[in-house]
């Protein structure tokens, strides 16, 4: 899954913003939108993967984000699996393995999807521009699409995001390809944002006797 490149550089400012009424925003004017005002959010999720084998794996389930640093990311299929960030604590659960391993994030995070919700917030332009070069790319299955590269390239294992929203200014898809090309889909619905979200919904529930690890 590849787009051609505009030629442009950093975040696009769209003339609607420019004080012009009725014309669209560009991709990435929507993107920072929907950083700055995101608070929280809360949405299903279909993860595709392929597998080492070459296989193509659907992983389906929830998603919990809270600013500035919770994340809950709850597979139901094909099998059960807990993703916890807190902070600087990533936490694992496998119920089928009935192990958890817990470890601190490292500088890879920042290339991961998941650091694009940690990104939102006021400063969420500054923040993105420091770690990628963004770019417009042609509108795709109804949503307008932005290409975030790299500044580091593969030094921090860094990995091209692709990012697709609505005119609502709303993340709906999100496409990774690491240096190998081995790419990723997400794609999220029945999305809500800015609700309040309580700290417990991040304290996982986990019966007696399962093996912790920690790295």
């Amino acid at each position: 899954f590849s787009f051609a490149i505009l030629l442009t550089s950093g975040f696009t400012t769209s003339k609607e913003e420019n004080g012009s009424q009725g014309l669209k925003k560009t991709g990435s004017a929507l993107l920072f939108e929907a950083l700055t005002k995101t608070e929280s959010m809360r949405a299903n999720f279909e993860h595709e993967q392929i597998s080492n084998s070459g296989k193509t794996v659907i992983f389906k389930g929830s998603i919990v984000f809270k600013r500035p640093d919770r994340l809950k990311w709850q597979v139901k299929e094909p099998y059960k699996q807990l993703q916890l960030v807190r902070g600087n604590q990533f936490l694992v659960y496998d119920p089928d393995l009935e192990q958890v391993i817990v470890k601190e994030l490292d500088s890879t995070f920042s290339s991961t999807p998941a650091s694009l919700l940690f990104a939102s917030g006021p400063e969420a332009s500054d923040f993105l521009r420091e770690r990628y070069e963004i770019y417009e790319a042609p509108s795709k299955d109804s949503l307008n699409w932005v290409l975030a590269l790299p500044r580091f390239g593969d030094k921090e294992g860094s990995s091209a995001l692709e990012v697709g929203l609505t005119d609502k200014a709303e993340i709906e898809r999100l496409i990774t390809t690491d240096v190998f090309g081995k790419s990723s889909t997400i794609i999220f619905s029945n999305v809500s944002t800015n609700f309040i979200v309580k700290d417990s919904e991040f304290i996982p529930v986990i019966p007696e006797g399962v093996e912790y690890i920690e790295n």
